[in-house]
C-alpha cells in the first residue's frame, strides 16, 4: 500500500530568496535555519495534534501520526502506514475522510463507526476546507511567518559577518 499523507508548506514570505541566500552559505548556515525551521515545525504539529484530539472520533485517532520534518523551511505531516484504532487501520486511509469528511461510509475502514448524533461515521464532506489540519495550519500561519523571518534575519546576521 502506498503511503497517504498530507502534508502542510507553510507560505513564508520571501522563502525562495532565503534559500537562495543560504545556498550561498554553506551546509553549517544550512543545517542552522534547518535547526530553527524544525522547532517551528514542532510548534505547529503540536497544536495541530491538539486540535485532531480535540476534533476526536477518527481525527483523534490519526494526533499521533502529526509530525513535524526537517526541511529549510517548516514543514508538517499527518497519515502514513501507521496503524491506528482498534482495527488497525492504517493511517492514511482514513486520514482524508477524517480531514475533509465524507459523503458515504467508508467500507474498508472495518466495523462501522457511527456518530450517535446523525449515524455517520465521518463528519459530512466539507471541501477543501478541512475541519482540523489545514484550518490550524492556516490560523498559525502569520505568527510562524514572523517567527521564521526573524529567525532568518539573525541567521544572515551571524553568517554573512
Amino acid at each position: 500500500m502506498a503511503k497517504r499523507t498530507l502534508t502542510v508548506n507553510l507560505h513564508i514570505t520571501g522563502a525562495r530568496e532565503t534559500i537562495r541566500a543560504f545556498g550561498n552559505l554553506g551546509k553549517d548556515a544550512n543545517n542552522e535555519l534547518r535547526a530553527a525551521s524544525l522547532t517551528l515545525s514542532r510548534t505547529l504539529a503540536a497544536r495541530i495534534q491538539l486540535a485532531a484530539r480535540r476534533e476526536g472520533g477518527a481525527a483523534g485517532l490519526l494526533a499521533r501520526t502529526v509530525k513535524a520534518r526537517r526541511d529549510r523551511v517548516p514543514v508538517v505531516v499527518a497519515g502514513g502506514s501507521t496503524r491506528v484504532g482498534r482495527h488497525r487501520t492504517a493511517a492514511g486511509r482514513i486520514l482524508f475522510a477524517a480531514e475533509f469528511g465524507a459523503n458515504g461510509r467508508y467500507g474498508w475502514y472495518g466495523r462501522p463507526r457511527y456518530r450517535e448524533s446523525d449515524g455517520r461515521q465521518f463528519k459530512p464532506h466539507s471541501g477543501q476546507e478541512g475541519y482540523w489540519f489545514f484550518p490550524t495550519a492556516r490560523a498559525y500561519q502569520p505568527e510562524i511567518d514572523a517567527e521564521y523571518n526573524d529567525t532568518v534575519d539573525d541567521l544572515l546576521r551571524r553568517w554573512a559577518a
